[in-house]
């Protein structure tokens, strides 16, 4: 029994360590492209899309990687606020690499402390990603809002707010499958941790 239950913890510390590391490094990554896209600033010339993924490129450009303001009234995650974001989004998954590096380490002399640290660091994750999805789905419902207004330019304004703030939102909470897997994980870890301690 006792063997099976190592076993498990072997199997559930890979899992959760790789889980970490892949989804840390994406983040890291889309954060430091929007960064640095951000800083860059808006484009002088902006030929007009070509394809449909050149528009939702525009759109999600404008929407949050642009300081110019609001793209639709009483935005809250302008591009200012959608930069800060990323930097908080950039420092918290170091954070969750390192743990996720730490927890697949041969030799560990506290395991238990690396598991619950590797949990809290997915909670805080799982935390940032959930305040990031409720804000934007907020602005959803604003922009949506305000084209419900614009009369017969209302669907190509709806268009602006799915196509910008929907593709935003889907992979802020991670496709929604990663996000509660990693949740379920970090519950796991926890427990396990805490196990192992006593």
């Amino acid at each position: 029994m006792e063997s099976t239950l190592a076993d498990t913890r072997i199997l559930i510390k890979k899992i959760a360590g790789w889980c970490g590391i892949i989804q840390g490094t994406a983040w890291e990554i889309m954060s430091i492209i929007s960064i640095i896209l951000y800083v860059k600033g808006p484009s002088n010339f902006e030929p007009i899309p070509e394809s449909y993924m050149e528009y939702i490129n525009r759109v999600i450009t404008n929407m949050f990687l642009n300081y110019s303001g609001e793209a639709f009234p009483n935005q809250i995650l302008t591009g200012s606020v959608f930069h800060g974001f990323m930097w908080t989004h950039l420092f918290t998954n170091i954070i969750w690499i390192i743990f996720s590096a730490l927890l697949l380490r041969k030799k560990q002399t506290n395991e238990s402390k690396v598991f619950i640290q590797w949990s809290y660091a997915t909670f805080l994750v799982c935390f940032l990603d959930f305040i990031t999805v409720v804000i934007l789905g907020a602005d959803y419902g604003k922009c949506y809002r305000k084209a419900k207004e614009m009369g017969y330019m209302a669907l190509s304004y709806e268009g602006i707010c799915v196509n910008g703030i929907i593709t935003v939102l889907v992979i802020a909470a991670r496709g929604f499958v990663l996000w509660g897997i990693n949740l379920v994980l970090a519950f796991a870890m926890y427990r396990i941790g805490r196990h192992l301690k006593s």
